[in-house]
């Protein structure tokens, strides 16, 4: 199933855990109509460090991102995250095989 979003939506959160056809394109796309959004669950997307730069620049609101598994997820994607959600209290980067020190200072 597909959903297209082409308008604004009051969403709080979004659950896209194992949605394997979730890429950095439709994440972005559909984060420009839920700026409300505070949670998001992309464990295990084919989301990547730019997909997800630019999704935490479309929602700085979110409190709860886990992007679990996603292997494309990057030491810079991380540290933007960290810069554009100030209000974020819980990142989870299990499984993030590309993640180093300086994803861990960028939290700290």
């Amino acid at each position: 199933t597909v959903i297209i979003v082409m308008q604004r939506v009051e969403l709080s959160s979004l659950p896209l855990a194992h949605c394997t056809l979730i890429t950095d394109t439709t994440l972005v796309h559909a984060a420009t109509f839920m700026p409300s959004l505070t949670s998001a669950d992309l464990r295990r997307s084919a989301v990547t460090g730019l997909g997800l730069s630019a999704f935490a620049k479309a929602c700085p609101h979110l409190t709860s991102l886990d992007v679990s598994g996603c292997h494309g997820v990057t030491d810079f994607a991380v540290t933007r995250v960290s810069m554009l959600c100030k209000g974020l209290l819980s990142l989870r980067l299990a499984n993030c095989t590309r993640l180093g020190d300086d994803s861990a200072d960028a939290i700290t």
